[in-house]
């Protein structure tokens, strides 16, 4: 067991660092192609796979995190696997009939409407906007987890706020830069006070369940935190182009 643990540590740490910088690299190349303006075809085209992909390695690295201390005595996965799975599953496919509710009603986020561009879509709403919502809670749990000193120990409650919060933050840059890669349009063009209390209270709603099923109380990778930075370096780029 201690030598599959050291061979799979030693492999995580080798395939982080250039996923990170893979990860950094494609992004920011990215925003600097649309400030450029070239390979916008292909930027179009790659826009929901990536969405999709960068969510599913946040899932994957966030097993192999607590991989190592969640095996049972034969040596199999204990149920982790099922744990991350089924929310990332229950994220995915709520997160989409919130998007679809609300695109139709108004009533959650406020009038908006997405563009074709994100393919593929369900009842024109595109299906990595459920991974989207997966993804950014993942990433903002990392940060959150990161970015306080290690000796501070934090209320659930407040953690839970913070993690919110980061969504926010991250969905206040997003949300113009969006519009102008024309993901979505809002009615009134302008984005509602509205979209930001919603998305804090359904990031709070998501947050609570996650921690109900301990999935909050493993612990993130930095990967994690990385794919939150990376993505909002992107939109920033996008949002002062």
């Amino acid at each position: 067991m201690a030598r599959f643990e050291r061979t799979l540590l030693s492999w995580q740490l080798n395939y982080r660092v250039w996923m990170t910088g893979a990860i950094y690299f494609f992004l920011i190349a990215g925003g600097l192609w649309h400030i450029l303006n070239v390979f916008q075809s292909l930027m179009r085209a790659l826009a929901a796979p990536i969405i999709i992909l960068l969510a599913v390695i946040a899932c994957i690295d966030f097993y192999f995190e607590n991989s190592a201390h969640h095996l049972n005595r034969s040596g199999r996965p204990s149920k982790l696997i099922f744990r991350i799975v089924a929310y990332a599953v229950f994220i995915v496919c709520v997160s989409y009939l919130i998007e679809l509710v609300g695109m139709r009603s108004g009533m959650i986020f406020g009038h908006y409407k997405y563009s074709s561009l994100l393919k593929p879509q369900i009842a024109h709403v595109p299906v990595a906007i459920g991974f989207a919502w997966l993804g950014m809670l993942l990433s903002s749990y990392a940060v959150v987890h990161y970015l306080k000193p290690a000796s501070l120990k934090v209320h659930p409650i407040f953690s839970t706020l913070l993690i919110a919060l980061f969504m926010v933050v991250f969905d206040m840059f997003m949300e113009p830069a969006a519009i102008k890669l024309n993901y979505w349009t809002w009615r009134s063009g302008q984005i509602p006070v509205q979209n930001y209390i919603a998305w804090f209270v359904i990031s709070l709603l998501f947050i609570v369940i996650g921690q109900i099923i301990d999935i909050y109380k493993l612990k993130p990778s930095r990967l994690m935190m990385h794919i939150y930075f990376a993505q909002l370096i992107y939109f920033i780029m996008i949002f002062f182009k």
